[in-house]
C-alpha cells in the first residue's frame, strides 16, 4: 500500500535514514535527532560500539545468512546479541534497509494468539504486509520475516526454512 506502519497510538515521524553500512562506534542515519524521543517507543541513544556491523543509537545490528529462525537465539547469541525487535518507526527502517535485497527473520513470534518479540518488549510496533498475520489455518507460521519485496512483515514462510537472521545488540532495560 506504500504507507508506512506507525506505532500504535503514536504519529509517524518523518525523517527516513539512509543505507546502513558498517560504522564502528557511530551512529547511522538519523536516529539520533532530536525529533526521535523514548516517547515516540525509540530505545534511547546510546554509545554502544559495533564490531563489524551497523550501529543505530548506540546499537549494533548484524546479519547471519542462511539461517534457520529456530536456531536464531544461538546464532545471535554468539554475537552477544538477540534476534532483532523494532519497537518504533524509525528503527523499523533502519533494519528494513539492512535487508533490503532478501528475506530476513526477525524476532517475532506468535505465542497462542498474541505476537510478541522474543526479547519480551511491547509489540506496539509492527509493519504487517496487507493481509498479514496469516492464521496457522490460513498457512500462517509462528514466526515473521521481513519480504524483500513488500518490506514489509510476513508470516508465510516455514520457521525452519533459512534465511537471512537479524541479529541486535542492546541493553533490553534501556528501552
Amino acid at each position: 500500500d506504500g504507507e508506512e506502519p506507525t506505532p500504535a497510538g503514536d504519529a509517524a515521524v518523518a525523517t527516513d535514514v539512509g543505507s546502513p553500512s558498517p560504522s564502528p562506534g557511530a551512529d547511522a542515519g538519523t536516529g539520533n535527532d532530536a525529533s526521535t524521543t523514548a516517547r515516540d517507543g525509540c530505545p534511547p541513544p546510546g554509545d554502544g560500539v559495533c564490531d563489524g556491523g551497523s550501529t543505530w543509537r548506540g546499537r549494533c545490528y548484524w546479519t547471519v545468512p542462511n539461517t534457520r529462525e529456530t536456531d536464531a537465539v544461538a546464532a545471535c547469541a554468539q554475537g552477544g546479541g538477540y534476534l532483532v525487535t523494532t519497537t518504533c518507526q524509525d528503527e523499523w527502517r533502519f533494519v528494513r534497509n539492512l535487508v533490503s535485497v532478501e528475506d530476513a527473520f526477525v524476532g517475532a513470534r506468535l505465542a497462542g494468539e498474541t505476537w510478541t518479540w522474543r526479547t519480551g518488549e511491547p509489540f506496539a510496533f509492527d509493519a504487517w504486509s496487507s493481509g498479514h498475520p496469516l492464521a496457522t489455518t490460513d498457512g500462517g507460521f509462528p514466526c515473521a520475516n521481513i519480504d524483500k519485496s513488500s518490506l514489509r512483515l510476513e508470516n508465510d514462510v516455514a520457521c525452519h526454512a533459512t534465511r537471512t537472521l537479524v541479529c541486535e545488540r542492546g541493553d533490553l532495560a534501556s528501552r
